[in-house]
């Protein structure tokens, strides 16, 4: 995995995070574990 999608990854994880509200209806890319 190149930095670039690692980053995006990261992104998209931080959002989730932020916005929990939003329930992604698929997991990112990397499956990162997301915290409840």
């Amino acid at each position: 995995m190149n930095s670039l999608e690692l980053l995006k990854n990261l992104m998209l994880w931080l959002l989730a995070a932020l916005g929990k509200e939003k329930r992604w209806q698929e997991p990112p890319l990397c499956q990162l574990p997301i915290v409840d």
